[in-house]
């Protein structure tokens, strides 16, 4: 019984020097441990590095659009334009209404001879006209036409020419348009003096009666 005591004894005795060998591991002596008291860090400021930033101003000037310009017209070679020249235009040509004669108010009548004074030897020559002076057309059915020379007193001096120009249906005046018929007069025996011209025309159902006068020297 004392026997057992005393192996309980060493292995307690054994567990607590293990203990004491296993504090002594862990902690070191006291002579070994150096106290380290607070570092003293100064602070070290990194100065950043100096770097300049120079903002270049990049100066940026708005063009103006440029706007694509139009394609330059093509020139096409025209093709050569042959001018033809037009027919005349038709001429309108106012007709009369059948029955639609003349009038005096339409018609003008002048007689004239080729010089003022005949010397001896000269025959005189002498021109009526009947012309249309309205501005519409009118008809008549032929016209007569006599041509005679008259001394101071108005005697015939030379025998009355008469020229008778019939038709057979109405014949169309145009505006403008003139009639004309002469008459000659060889005055050799007549003696010196004024003397008058006339002529005479029947036509469209009215008499007209024109005169001048020459000089016989």
């Amino acid at each position: 019984m004392r026997r057992g005591r005393a192996v309980l004894v060493g292995l307690a005795a054994l567990v607590v020097a293990g203990a004491g060998v296993v504090v002594a591991a862990t902690r070191e002596p006291a002579s070994d441990v150096v106290a380290v008291g607070p570092t003293s860090t100064t602070p070290t400021s990194t100065i950043p590095s100096s770097t300049t930033s120079t903002v270049v101003g990049v100066t940026t000037t708005a063009l103006p659009a440029t706007t694509a310009r139009p394609a330059s017209p093509t020139t096409t070679a025209r093709p050569a334009t042959t001018t033809t020249a037009k027919p005349p235009a038709p001429t309108t040509t106012s007709t009369a209404r059948p029955g639609v004669a003349c009038t005096p108010a339409q018609v003008a009548v002048a007689i004239t001879t080729d010089r003022p004074r005949y010397g001896p030897g000269q025959p005189v020559h002498a021109t009526s006209t009947l012309r249309n002076k309205s501005s519409s057309a009118c008809t008549y059915n032929g016209y007569t036409f006599s041509a005679a020379f008259l001394d101071a007193a108005g005697a015939p001096v030379f025998p009355v020419s008469t020229l008778v120009a019939d038709s057979f249906a109405d014949v169309l005046l145009q505006p403008g348009q003139v009639l004309s018929n002469n008459g000659d007069w060889d005055h050799r025996s007549a003696p010196a003096g004024v003397y008058t011209a006339k002529g005479t025309w029947v036509f469209a159902g009215f008499t007209y009666d024109v005169t001048t006068t020459l000089i016989l020297s």
